[in-house]
């Protein structure tokens, strides 16, 4: 049976600088309190194994392939690698998502030891020398692999050593979550499979474009079960992947030119069949999984997908415990701690509103919740608290702890006419945090894609009418595009502003200065925090989205003072 690629990634690029750093303690990055302690500008570190950019997805210009021709020029798809069996036989495709872990089929990986297999990269014709080979140290095939329906065809490589990126070797772009190819739409498969059914293999790189299957007539020839919203079909008369392409990717270009991993070639009948049309992992249906099983560390398409990481501590942005589903409005209850840098804000023994522990002595939170409190007539720094590790919180619980205020800064571009530009305020405590973890910043050049999950947490109202709550709540939103966020708030709206929604739920009264998190690699990320409650349409009723002050804008600021 031929097997095709399923799953196709692609990563976000930006150029000059790749934002994301792994969570190491080596040298190159002096830590303050787990956080790069360098100007912005020094912590968008030139990715040292790059072409000078984290470019991703780029061609090199100035297929189980069957009917396809040679690629040239030569290394004109440099994250394309094989998978060798005991040193002869190529088994195999896959593509290179960051120096040290290459996307592929599951079939390809179940029954296999990590030392019977190493991967060639850099390869045009895999009989030269200008193939590099790489040892493999673990192989990850999706815990819900299914041989007999091939469901979730996905699987990963980690390499024993990080691949050196050069101009025949660069990583693949990923495509954004909400990635689906439309009918008729030309995709290219590639690889060194058998050029026909029952022929021989290539040892020369070949490359095929086909065409996207409707899905109906996708799963109308293959038996039921066989063809889920996981996977696709894609064919064309004479020109298909065959074996030996099992693996490799199903690639698209997307509106900026860049190449994204659309799908996997996972199965189909034969070899270049019209009648049964070679099958692919929809590699969008798994980001998550990749996510968190690779410690990411590539980039994303440039078109809609978010870095998954950013420059953080070895420690930040890792939750506690699991979450238990029960509700801000329309919100749930998360354990207790379980974000342990989630703060509450107080003064004179009244909840005023929420923030993120940044480092081990510093809470972000907004301008707008603060400012009025400290220009006060008679304000107090000592009866502004702070308080981590709370869940209930009227109640004495073994991991909540108090800590007084020190210093309140402002964002000096925050403006009393206009509250909601900067609105980023810095509270300073008298004394460290130590035992609680902070949140992961992001980066300046972090996109934040429409259609991403990102989750606000807050003790502020569960209804419209009702009172604040008195256990912490959690809900789930989705980023919303520009266009949206101005029809309900202001043409005028600044940069530094985002937002998100869902239908009838968001955070509410009491929930200002609370952090909205975004997962990747199982850290939270802190991407925003909630400024303003829209009075005509409050709480995210009516499916008014909720808005969110951008961390991004003010990271130099945020790194100056923290």
């Amino acid at each position: 049976m031929k097997l095709l690629i399923n799953s196709l990634i692609s990563i976000f690029c930006v150029v000059n600088y790749c934002s994301i750093v792994q969570c190491s303690t080596d040298n190159e990055s002096n830590l303050r309190d787990g956080y790069f302690n360098q100007t912005i500008e020094s912590q968008l570190v030139k990715r040292q194994n790059s072409i000078q950019t984290c470019e991703c997805g780029r061609e090199n210009w100035s297929d189980r392939i069957v009917g396809g021709t040679e690629v040239y020029p030569e290394h004109r798809y440099p994250w394309l690698i094989a998978i060798r069996f005991a040193g002869r036989s190529i088994i195999c495709g896959g593509a290179l998502i960051d120096s040290n872990y290459v996307l592929t089929a599951a079939h390809c990986l179940v029954g296999l030891d990590p030392s019977e297999i190493d991967v060639l990269v850099g390869c045009h014709n895999v009989k030269k020398v200008d193939c590099r080979a790489y040892k493999v140290v673990k192989i990850i095939p999706h815990p819900n692999y299914n041989r007999r329906f091939h469901d979730s065809d996905i699987g990963l490589i980690k390499l024993a050593g990080p691949v050196s990126f050069s101009s025949t070797v660069r990583p693949a772009c990923l495509p954004p979550p909400t990635s689906t190819p439309s009918d008729g739409s030309k995709l290219i498969v590639a690889g060194w499979g058998l050029m026909e059914q029952g022929g021989m293999g290539s040892d020369i790189l070949r490359h095929a474009t086909v065409n996207y299957v409707d899905q109906s007539i996708c799963r109308s020839s293959y038996p039921p079960s066989y063809i889920t919203d996981r996977n696709f079909c894609a064919s064309s008369a004479n020109s298909d992947a065959c074996q030996g392409d099992s693996g490799g990717p199903i690639m698209k270009r997307n509106s900026r030119g860049r190449i994204e991993i659309t799908g996997i070639i996972s199965f189909g009948r034969g070899c270049g069949n019209t009648d049964s049309p070679g099958v692919y992992t929809n590699v969008a249906k798994y980001l998550d999984w990749i996510a968190i099983n690779s410690q990411f560390s590539g980039c994303f398409s440039s078109d809609a997908d978010l870095r998954r990481d950013s420059l953080t501590s070895g420690g930040c942005g890792l939750a506690k415990g699991k979450v238990r589903r029960k509700r801000i409005v329309g919100g749930q209850s998360p354990q207790q701690i379980d974000y342990p840098w989630n703060a509450a804000l107080g003064y004179k023994g009244q909840l005023i509103g929420g923030g993120a522990l940044i480092s081990s002595d510093a809470i972000l939170t907004t301008a707008s919740l603060i400012r009025p409190i400290i220009e006060s007539p008679g304000f107090d720094v000592k009866q502004l608290m702070v308080i981590l590790g709370a869940f209930d919180i009227t109640k004495r619980e073994s991991d909540r702890r108090s800590f007084q205020v020190r210093k309140v800064i402002i964002h000096p571009n925050h403006q009393l006419w206009n509250r909601y530009k900067s609105d980023l305020a810095i509270l300073t405590l008298t004394s460290p945090a130590t035992q609680f973890t902070p949140v992961c910043l992001p980066t300046v050049d972090t996109p934040y894609p429409v259609g991403y999950n990102v989750r606000s947490l807050g003790w502020g109202r569960t209804t419209v009418n009702s009172g604040g709550s008195t256990s912490l709540k959690q809900v789930d939103l989705k980023l919303t595009g520009r266009e949206e966020c101005v029809r309900y708030y202001s043409s005028n709206l600044s940069n530094d502003l985002f937002c998100a929604k869902e239908y009838n739920k968001g955070p509410c009264y009491g929930d200002e200065g609370s952090p909205l998190m975004i997962q990747f690699s199982q850290r939270y990320y802190l991407a925003g925090l909630y400024s303003h409650v829209l009075p005509s349409y409050p709480c995210g009723l009516q499916g008014a989205p909720s808005l969110f002050t951008d961390v991004r804008h003010g990271l130099d600021w945020i790194y100056q003072n923290m």
